[in-house]
């Protein structure tokens, strides 16, 4: 073979070998650069995949037909595209009595109520009132887990959790209430032994009791008082016991039981005094100036120094 047919031979093996070497590196191009976020976590990787479903499957990514994939999993791939996968959780709505199964992409309770639309509203609490009586209602919303235990609305959801949805009423009545007078007794011996004297009549206390009734799903479910009102009080009942003598016996005997009796030879009142007598067991002026308590007061001073002896003949009913 000659020297200048060497040369092209040569050249011509290495035309065909630059030739393969660019044809393999076309073919063994690292594929699109694509953007895969799962859940909120995002991760750039590099597939030959042509469709969405082929990057999930080439990535080991699950999904099911309640799974938001965006774009759809048919959809061909781009250099640079974006790809976004959120798992939703099963669910249980509960309100009016059924309950319904639901999925969500949510993470937490809180948001789950959003995404599903529940939307519960609350009123801030009104002022109690005295007069008549005044409802607020709303609705709430109640999370369980699957093992029934309550919930927070910053907690994880967890799968088949249960979302209970209430219409609260919180019922204000007001009520008048009667309080009966209380009685008290005292012993005395300005009344006779066996006999009782009412010193003060009692008087019922009047007021106003505002009750709080919640109802969820139209069952009470809590009764609780929030407010008094105090119209007047009660006065308790006044009654003195009799242990004295029998002071009833002694002026009827005396006086006929006047208390403003006079008697010519100078003795007054209930049980007779003289002037001097009175004034000698603490009484001022004449005992026809004073009541009956104060005479049967002075008489059972009189009494305890010298017993029946100033009454020589009525004192016998003593």
């Amino acid at each position: 073979m000659s020297s200048a047919r060497t040369k092209l031979t040569i050249a011509a093996l290495s035309a065909i070998t630059i030739v393969a070497v660019d044809a393999g590196a076309a073919h063994a191009s690292p594929g699109l650069a694509v953007s895969l976020t799962v859940d909120g976590r995002t991760e750039q990787v590099t597939t030959t995949a042509a469709t969405v479903a082929g990057l999930l499957t080439e990535q080991s990514v699950t999904v099911d037909p309640h799974d938001a994939v965006d774009p759809a999993p048919d959809t061909s791939l781009r250099d640079g595209e974006s790809v976004a996968v959120r798992h939703t959780t099963p669910v249980r709505v509960r309100r009016s009595g059924t309950v319904r199964a639901a999925y969500v992409t949510s993470r937490t309770y809180a948001d789950a109520v959003v995404e599903l639309g529940l939307y519960p509203h609350t009123y801030p609490a009104k002022a109690a009132s005295f007069s008549g009586h005044r409802d607020r209602s709303f609705l709430t919303v109640d999370f369980r887990t699957p093992s029934g235990v309550a919930a927070a609305g910053t907690d994880l959801l967890q799968p088949h959790s249960v979302l209970h949805v209430a219409h609260v009423r919180i019922d204000y009545r007001a009520s008048r209430h009667v309080t009966q007078p209380t009685t008290r007794r005292s012993r005395t011996p300005l009344v006779p032994a066996g006999h009782t004297s009412l010193v003060r009549r009692g008087r019922k206390g009047v007021g106003t009791i505002l009750r709080r009734t919640k109802y969820v799903d139209g069952s009470a479910v809590e009764r609780r008082v929030v407010g008094r009102h105090r119209v007047h009080a009660a006065r308790a009942r006044v009654i003195r016991v009799g242990t004295g003598p029998n002071w009833y016996g002694l002026a009827k005997c005396e006086s006929g039981g006047n208390p403003n009796a006079f008697n010519a030879a100078g003795y007054y009142g209930l049980y007779q005094f003289s002037v001097s007598t009175w004034h000698a067991v603490g009484g001022k002026g004449v005992p026809t100036n004073w009541g009956r308590r104060e005479q049967t007061y002075r008489a059972w001073l009189l009494f305890k120094r010298r017993g029946a002896a100033p009454w020589p003949v009525c004192g016998a009913h003593l």
